[in-house]
């Protein structure tokens, strides 16, 4: 297991998680297999784009990039926050 796998999720992330409609499992492929991109202040960035292909927030997305949010503490990374945009709205 790669040392990226054990991401501490803070209770923020859960919580932006919920909110913003990402599981548990998209994050951890997000920061497993994602693009990496440069963060402020030190953190790291995650981007991944899924299928999504369903309903959210009353209208139907064909796809939704997650990023995913983390900084380096005490030799482990930290979520710090969870973004989601949804992409492709079907009319």
């Amino acid at each position: 297991m790669s040392d990226k796998a054990r991401v501490h999720f803070s209770r923020h992330a859960r919580v932006r998680m919920e909110q913003r409609g990402a599981t548990r499992e998209e994050v951890r492929e997000t920061v497993e297999r994602g693009e990496c991109v440069v963060g402020k202040d030190g953190r790291l960035g995650f981007r991944k784009v899924f299928s999504f292909e369903d309903i959210w927030q009353g209208k139907y997305w064909k796809t939704k990039q997650v990023s995913a949010i983390l900084r380096e503490e005490a030799g482990k990374l930290k979520l710090e926050t969870v973004l989601v945009t949804y992409l492709c709205e079907v009319r």
